[in-house]
């Protein structure tokens, strides 16, 4: 990638001597010691974006850029990661340039490549203390080690070479910390997920990229719908857009783009986690970790003019969907959709309200407002779903718009009859599943409301529909007064059923949503069970009453599908089958309850994970976090202290490292408790106290506390310590001179 660089006007006049900045021989340990360690936030991440990224180069410069790299990610079977390219072979001189001297790059004068920086082939140094390189050419393998030496400085060495069939290429090979697996595992779904041309893995391990569908794309972009799990308000994020410069994908934060133009809103609205932007190589500036952007006057200039194209583009798609909607209903039709903050098009409705007409109407909303018209003349009622509980009422309630979307069905009373009108509808909602509206129009009650509203809705004539009897829609009786009719809910007939758990979780659904009917033979068939009652889990002797609740509600079985997520099995298709008919699988062979399946699950998974350790890990984690916030392991100031201080002995660096080894190694189902919960929920005991914690935080913590005494001070006065201006940089300075002092009082 071509470097920006700027042009200096500099006045000598007057000078009489002048010495070059450079580097002393006895700096070299440090200055590599800090381009090692120092450099990268995230280890796991530099490793594999720095040599994947350099691979992807190889086949750009050999013109295979279509061939995909292959990596092969540790497994306990193998504990190596493997980054392997089929591009220029390279000879010994040439390895030694490259991997030898820091801030070497071949790659500076052309944007066809990532590479710039001369620092990331040596980047595996951040994660160990040596790593293997082999170059395949002209038949032959050459391999060399890169080590740490004690000079600190390093040393690569060929350690011969060998014939071979192998393609022409290079392979980079790092040994792996067992614990490590995983990390590396989760660390290659994000760095290889904007990749043009994915790496093939080898390994064993199936990654799982975000690969959501594309609902708008455009030369160099594409808005994606919503991440699975999105719901609404509460995950309605801004600031998070993607942009991508070779194949890494960078968040932008449009605040830090410090823009202040007219369409603010709508570029703001824009750069979210929807958008992904492909940028060309040199049209941003990031930062010397290659791990986030550096917002420069030319990366805003960059995102801003990007980000006013897509909304140009976007526009065009926009109204190509508007221009299909031959009525302004279909229209707010199609807002409604977009509306919606699940919909993934949620960002849109300001472009939509200030650039789209139709009909010569305004499309800002997904409804026709009934307000505008006087009551007298237009009466608008909707027909009601049923409310929870073991029965229902539906009834014709007043209502102040009409909601337009694909259920929608507008009823015209045109004999403004009072009586009679519940049976003609009922039809309509429950064997069409329709969203009905009876409306009563009076006067010029119509001719009002199109002109006021552009109203041209298509209408059924209620004297036009049929008028069955209230008792041949099946569980419909007697009259309840007042137009309202009790009903029993259909499942209420069926004895087995089926459980549906993409509903699992929603909290204000009725019971019997979450079951489908279902028929099985218990006889021949297998599976899992669960007894329910009341469209509940059936629950005998249970322990505590809190406890029962819980197993007892599906509502709360959302725990279940969050562990097995984490804990990477699969949910089984659970038929549920009513009290009344558990003498109909209880005791079959080829049938097991649903708790028991849970617990041999489970059981199985702990069993073949060292998860003692990972607890005990865990807890250490949790309990060694200090109530006063000076220090916390995993927080953007925390980082931030780390790379400021100067000394890799301090206690507070190491106390850093300790907890960052046992955070990486945490399944993510030991991570979040989500293990903790499922084992308590289903009756599994998790033994916690049988494995001590790789490291002891607390009395790191202690030996932290001793060396620094002054931050004791912070405690009670500073308990935000990270909103104050410049705090981190101060705490950092503090530490330093400490750990100064006290090397020259031990060289003493």
């Amino acid at each position: 990638m071509k470097a920006q660089t700027t042009t200096k006007q500099v006045t000598t006049n007057g000078i009489q001597n002048s010495v070059s900045f450079g580097i002393k021989e006895g700096g070299f340990a440090h200055i590599f010691n800090v381009l090692r360690n120092q450099l990268y936030s995230n280890k796991y991440q530099a490793v594999l974006r720095e040599y994947a990224t350099n691979a992807v180069d190889a086949h750009v410069e050999a013109d295979i850029e279509d061939r995909p790299i292959e990596v092969t990610l540790p497994n306990p079977m193998s504990l190596e990661l493997k980054i392997r390219d089929f591009g220029p072979a390279l000879t010994d001189k040439e390895i030694q340039d490259i991997y030898a001297y820091y801030g070497e790059s071949t790659k500076r004068n052309t944007n066809k490549q990532t590479g710039m920086l001369g620092i990331g082939s040596k980047s595996a140094f951040a994660y160990g203390d040596n790593f293997v390189i082999n170059s395949y050419y002209g038949g032959k393998k050459h391999v060399y080690n890169a080590y740490i030496d004690p000079s600190q400085v390093g040393q690569i060495a060929k350690l011969g070479e060998e014939n071979t069939d192998e393609e022409n290429g290079i392979e980079i090979v790092i040994p792996v910390k067992e614990n490590d697996c995983d990390t590396f595992k989760d660390t290659a779904e994000e760095i290889f997920q904007h990749f043009k041309v994915r790496p093939i893995i080898h390994g064993g391990h199936q990654l799982d990229f975000d690969d959501r569908d594309t609902l708008f794309e455009g030369k160099d972009w594409k808005w994606r719908k919503n991440k699975e799990g999105y719901n609404g308000y509460y995950n309605h994020h801004k600031g998070d857009g993607i942009a991508v410069m070779g194949n890494i994908g960078y968040p932008m934060d449009f605040d830090s783009l410090n823009y202040d133009g007219e369409d603010y809103a709508e570029l703001q609205s824009l750069c979210s986690s929807n958008l992904i932007l492909q940028i060309n190589i040199g049209d941003l500036e990031i930062s010397a970790s290659r791990e986030k952007l550096q917002y420069t006057d030319h990366t805003i200039n960059s995102i801003i003019k990007k980000l006013k194209s897509v909304k140009k583009d976007l526009l065009n798609e926009i109204k190509k969907q508007f221009a299909d909607c031959d009525s302004l209903f279909s229209a707010k039709c199609l807002y409604g959709e977009i509306d919606n903050m699940a919909s993934g098009l949620y960002e849109f409705r300001e472009l939509i309200s200030k650039n789209i007409k139709v009909k010569g109407h305004n499309v800002k909303t997904d409804n026709f407002y009934l307000g505008k018209v006087e009551l007298e003349e237009v009466e608008a009622k909707k027909l009601k779903k049923p409310s929870s509980g073991r029965g229902f009422r539906l009834r014709l309630e007043p209502v102040g718009s009409i909601v337009c979307n694909a259920k929608t069905v507008i009823v015209d009373n045109d004999k403004l009859e009072s009586r009679g009108i519940l049976n003609r509808v009922l039809a309509l909602h429950m064997e069409q599943d329709k969203e009905v509206y009876v409306v009563n129009f009076r006067k010029n009650g119509l001719s009002k409301l199109k002109k006021e509203t552009g109203f041209d809705a298509p209408m059924l004539k209620l004297s036009e529909l049929p008028k069955p009897k209230l008792n041949e829609f099946e569980g419909y009786g007697s009259s309840q007064g007042s137009g309202e009719y009790a009903a029993k809910d259909p499942k209420s007939y069926s004895k087995v059923f089926k459980l549906d758990w993409e509903t699992i979780g929603n909290w204000h659904d009725k019971a019997s949503d979450r079951w489908e009917k279902h028929s099985v033979d218990f006889d021949k068939d297998s599976g899992v069970y669960l007894l329910i009652d009341r469209f509940q889990p059936h629950v005998e002797g249970c322990g505590s009453v809190s406890t029962y609740n819980r197993i007892s509600d599906l509502r709360s079985w959302r725990l279940v599908k969050n562990a097995a997520k984490l804990m990477g099995f699969d949910l089984p298709e659970i038929v549920g089958v009513k009290l009344a008919a558990r003498n109909k699988v209880e005791g079959k062979e080829n049938w097991v309850d649903a708790h028991t399946w849970l617990k041999q699950k489970v059981t199985q998974w702990i069993e073949s994970s060292n998860i003692e350790q990972h607890i005990a890990n865990r807890i250490e984690l949790s309990d060694s976090q200090p109530n006063d916030h000076i220090f916390r392991f995993n927080s953007d100031e925390s980082e931030q202290l780390v790379e400021l201080l100067v000394d890799d002995n301090s206690p507070v660096k190491k106390m850093y490292q300790a907890a960052n080894e046992m955070s990486h190694a945490l399944p993510k189902a030991a991570k979040d408790g989500a293990l903790d919960e499922l084992c308590e929920f289903i009756g599994v005991n998790l033994s916690k106290e049988t494995s001590e914690p790789t490291h002891n935080l607390n009395k790191m913590l202690d030996e932290v506390y001793e060396r620094y005494e002054m931050l004791t001070l912070l405690e009670s006065v500073n308990r935000t310590w990270n909103r104050k201006e410049n705090q981190v940089e101060k705490i950092a300075n503090y530490i330093n001179v400490i750990d100064v002092c006290n090397a020259n009082n031990s060289s003493k």
